[in-house]
């Protein structure tokens, strides 16, 4: 198999997505609403570096999905195959 790499704009993006989250988890406390939001730029700006390679990947799609907030936790649920419990 060939060796892909990614570089240019898809390449700055992500580098600037890891370094603000690189930036935030050095603080002593990290908000984790802020902390999923980082991690989803994370998945999109990695997707986005294998889509400007011309590399699909199913498990990065799937990435990008289940950290959209938009999405709805049944399917997720339904993916990862877990059962919701209730407590008490």
């Amino acid at each position: 198999m060939a060796r892909v790499v990614v570089s240019g704009e898809a390449l700055v993006e992500l580098r600037g997505a890891l370094e603000r989250m690189s930036s935030m988890v050095r603080a002593e406390e990290v908000p984790l609403d802020e902390l999923g939001k980082s991690l989803a730029a994370i998945a999109i700006a990695t997707r986005a570096a294998f889509v400007a390679s011309r590399v699909s990947s199913v498990r990065m799609d799937a990435v990008v999905k289940a950290l959209d907030l938009r999405s709805k936790k049944s399917e997720l649920e339904a993916f990862v195959g877990a059962v919701p419990t209730r407590s008490g």
